[in-house]
């Protein structure tokens, strides 16, 4: 991936992966923690995804965000509407 910079994303371990590159270097690591969904800087997997994946793992835009999408539909109910709760804080603070 000489010099490539911007944005890729790999499936990884069965999982979503989001890399941002500069100069040919993953240089930050995303992945979607299952038990809440919310994306994780987890830059050990950069090691992987270079030495690891190849063409074939990487994803497009679209597919990363269906399977984003997944994840979060999964999670238990409790947690999307605590979640919902804490997005949205500022807003219910103002209606009391």
């Amino acid at each position: 991936m000489e010099n490539f910079n911007g944005i890729k994303y790999f499936l990884f371990d069965d999982r979503p992966v989001k890399t941002v590159w500069e100069d040919g270097i993953i240089v930050e690591t995303y992945s979607i923690d299952p038990g809440t969904g919310s994306l994780v800087r987890n830059d050990r997997l950069a090691f992987y995804i270079e030495t690891q994946a190849s063409d074939r793992d990487e994803i497009s835009e679209e597919d990363y965000k269906a399977r984003a999408h997944k994840i979060y539909l999964a999670l238990p109910k409790e947690i999307k509407t605590s979640q919902a709760i804490d997005q949205h804080k500022d807003t219910l603070d103002k209606l009391k």
